[in-house]
Order: C-alpha cells, then structure tokens, then sequence
C-alpha cells in the first residue's frame, strides 16, 4: 500500500508542472493572439498518462534515472518559449 505522503507528492509536483505548462501556452495564445497554440497542450496528455502509471503501476514510485515527468513538462515548455523568446 502506498503511504500518503509518497502519492501527495507525486500528484503535487505533476499538478505543479501542469499548471505551468498551461500557464505558458495560454501566455503563448494571448501575446501571439493565435489559437492553435492550444494545440501544444496535448503533450500535457503525457503527463496525466506518466502520472497514472506512475500511482497504479509503480505504487507511487518514481523513476531511478529517468523522470518521464520533467520531459513531458519541457516538451510542453519548449515551444512556447522558443515562440515568446
């Protein structure tokens, strides 16, 4: 069984990269006055699906040497700050 504290902090750090990742497109959207920038939240999808193999599969584990978390994140960043930059 998974402890509480160990499933709190892998939802909070995911919500934590989501709400920053939207954050951005939305920035992205609003300065360029584009919305098909919208389109860039769908690696946000990646996100929800690690998040959920990561609590049922693993039992809230995390990756040794690979956070499929923080890739996800930056591939939802990488565009919009390549645009807004």
């Amino acid at each position: 069984m998974m402890g509480w504290f160990i499933v709190t902090r892998a939802i909070l750090v995911r919500t934590l990269f989501a709400l920053h990742g939207v954050t951005s497109i939305w920035l992205l959207a609003f300065v360029t006055g584009d919305a098909t920038s919208w389109y860039m939240a769908t690696s946000l999808m990646g996100l929800m699906f690690e998040t959920a193999f990561t609590l049922f599969r693993k039992r809230g584990q995390e990756w040794k040497w690979y956070v499929n978390a923080a890739i996800f994140y930056t591939r939802s960043l990488m565009f919009s700050a390549a645009v807004l930059v």
